[in-house]
């Protein structure tokens, strides 16, 4: 499943100016600090995510049931816009090589089929009572599936994901496709804190921010820790400033002393960003 929230957050670089105020931290900040709240009254959502100079990285819109309706990403993606009816969910961005994707919904099962010329990719995401995914399969082959020697070709493997949480929040992802595919060696392990999530009041299914952001922010709180991989291992840890309502404002990324191998992840040790929120 293609994740774009960890990319846009690590690497944004044609950024445009907005939305974070100018009392950024141009240092890591106090791990232990809680910021002060200057929003009005009212129901918070994240408006955006910037980088310690207050630089936007992403931007959110919300309709008047306080659902998303547009993200917009600062380093090439572009605009994606979303829309909602009681059975599908259509996601446009013109920068995709699929401009409109159209997400199908019946009972506990969400269906998109993607266009490839030569046929069609059937994607079947399952969700629990709360919205929250359960699991994700592909029908793409993915390279990692049982290798044929009288065909002199893999099979057909369809890339399975399975989702486990506990109160609400995401703590194990599990995939059937070894290292060839997003998590390496297969595996996921994620920790919380035990205050706010940033999207805590949007009301976009939970399966959404899932597909469109990143899994662990459709958890109920904030991830400390997330652990990766089985042939090597990536610990990455979070540290926050929270506002007076006990949503994160800043955000510091670190890896792990105990990470092996750690490769790209080098990329987000230090990193910090911000969240800053609007009240509807």
């Amino acid at each position: 499943m293609k994740k774009i929230g960890l990319y846009y957050l690590a690497i944004a670089a044609a950024m445009f100016v907005a939305g974070c105020g100018s009392n950024s931290p141009q240092e890591a900040p106090d791990w232990t600090e809680t910021a002060e709240d200057t929003t009005a009254e009212g129901v918070k959502l994240l408006e955006s995510i910037c980088d310690k100079k207050g630089e936007v990285i992403m931007q959110f819109e919300y309709d008047e049931q306080n659902r998303l309706v547009s993200i917009i990403h600062a380093e090439g993606y572009g605009e994606t816009k979303i829309s909602y009816t009681d059975k599908r969910i259509t996601v446009e961005n013109k920068a995709d090589q699929q401009q409109f994707r159209y997400y199908n919904i019946k009972d506990n099962k969400v269906t998109f089929k993607l266009d490839l010329g030569s046929g069609e990719r059937l994607e079947t995401y399952k969700i629990d009572k709360q919205g929250y995914l359960l699991s994700y399969k592909s029908g793409l082959r993915t390279g990692c599936g049982d290798y044929d020697e009288e065909a002199d070709a893999f099979k057909e493997a369809p890339y399975l994901v399975e989702y486990q949480y506990e109160k609400g929040n995401l703590i194990t992802v599990s995939d059937n496709a070894g290292d060839c595919e997003y998590y390496a060696g297969g595996s996921g392990g994620y920790k919380y804190d035990d205050k706010l999530s940033p999207f805590t009041n949007c009301k976009s299914p939970k399966w959404l921010l899932q597909i469109l952001i990143d899994d662990f922010y459709a958890s109920k709180n904030n991830i400390t820790e997330h652990s990766e991989g089985h042939d090597n291992f990536i610990l990455l840890l979070y540290k926050y400033v929270y506002d007076k309502d006990g949503f994160p404002v800043r955000k510091t990324t670190k890896l792990s002393k105990e990470s092996v191998d750690a490769g790209d992840y080098m990329m987000f040790d230090g990193d910090v960003v911000q969240f800053v929120y609007v009240k509807k």
